[in-house]
């Protein structure tokens, strides 16, 4: 069994499965199209479609100074605490959030399995230079398989909502929309995509950080 990391952190920020939980208490609607791939089975993917309400990104580049961190998500099958451990001895500091399975709050109808509560479901570790290394646990009982391509994603941390928003629909422009973005659970502004080339993509804004992360 793995060493235990830490009990609980109130900096809790980019859940994976927070589609999950959001989708069976917001049913999506009818024109979305099921998700093709094994990763998440208990969500519906969105076709994204542009439309009025949807912002349009600006055609300015950001300048040197205001550039978004860029931060790796990666995926393990029930290795991620053991894998995390190993990093941290590689390049010191210390776990700036952590989320269990079993942390989630209760829902009737997103059941986690006993086996599962203690497995991880998001873990940050700061490497310095505004970089931060993340990770989240695949659950077999979920019906999810880890496979060459689906084992990390890209996240951003933007300064606002605006820049949220402005890189969540610009760069999910062609590709499937998996959690819209919007308020989340755990007190940040949040949405997960996979673009029109299949990478996936997680952007967050978090007042309590608002853009700290490149202080880090």
């Amino acid at each position: 069994m793995n060493q235990r990391i830490i009990e609980k952190s109130n900096n809790i920020t980019y859940p994976q499965y927070f589609k999950t939980i959001t989708n069976s208490q917001n049913p999506t609607t009818s024109n979305q199209n099921p998700s093709t791939n094994n990763q998440h089975p208990a969500t519906k993917t969105q076709q994204l479609t542009t439309n009025t309400q949807q912002p349009k990104p600006n055609n300015q580049h950001p300048t040197p100074n205001k550039m978004p961190n860029l931060h790796p998500y990666l995926n393990f099958n029930g290795t991620t605490e053991a894998a995390f451990l190993f990093y941290k001895s590689v390049f010191g500091g210390e776990f700036a959030a952590i989320m269990r399975f079993g942390d989630n709050p209760p829902n009737e109808n997103f059941k986690i399995p006993e086996a599962d509560l203690n497995k991880i479901m998001h873990i940050a570790l700061p490497t310095g230079k505004g970089s931060v290394i993340m990770g989240t646990d695949l659950l077999e009982s979920m019906g999810q398989k880890l496979i060459e391509g689906n084992n990390f994603s890209i996240s951003i941390s933007a300064e606002s909502k605006e820049e949220a928003d402005k890189f969540f629909f610009g760069l999910s422009d062609g590709g499937i929309v998996e959690l819209p973005i919007g308020d989340s659970f755990w007190g940040s502004y949040f949405g997960m995509f996979q673009d029109k080339f299949g990478i996936k993509w997680l952007v967050d804004f978090d007042a309590k950080f608002n853009g700290q992360m490149n202080e880090i």
